[in-house]
């Protein structure tokens, strides 16, 4: 891994971990990208070059296991995405 690609990856775990804070202190809905870029002090535009959406971002913590069940499910809920419409791996359809 390089340097670079080191810094970037260290970068959206930072974002990952303030969204996932930020998440189950306000909720999805009272969560903004301006409220996780401050928290991880970032620019905005960082965070959206790493994650198209806040959606996206609540998927990405899915993704890597970072939420419990119970965090996932009252999430995704708010978020009005059907935390059960899997992919055959996994995955969800967003």
């Amino acid at each position: 891994m390089t340097v670079a690609a080191s810094a970037e990856e260290r970068t959206r775990l930072a974002i990952e971990t303030c969204a996932f804070r930020l998440f189950v202190e306000r909720g999805y809905c009272g969560t903004t990208i301006d409220d996780i870029a401050d928290r991880a002090k970032v620019a905005p535009s960082i965070i959206t070059r790493h994650f198209e959406t806040k959606e996206a971002m609540l998927t990405a913590l899915h993704d890597r296991k970072l939420l419990s069940a119970m965090d996932a499910a009252v999430l995704f809920t708010e978020a009005g995405i059907n935390p059960t419409n899997e992919t055959s791996d996994g995955g969800l359809h967003v």
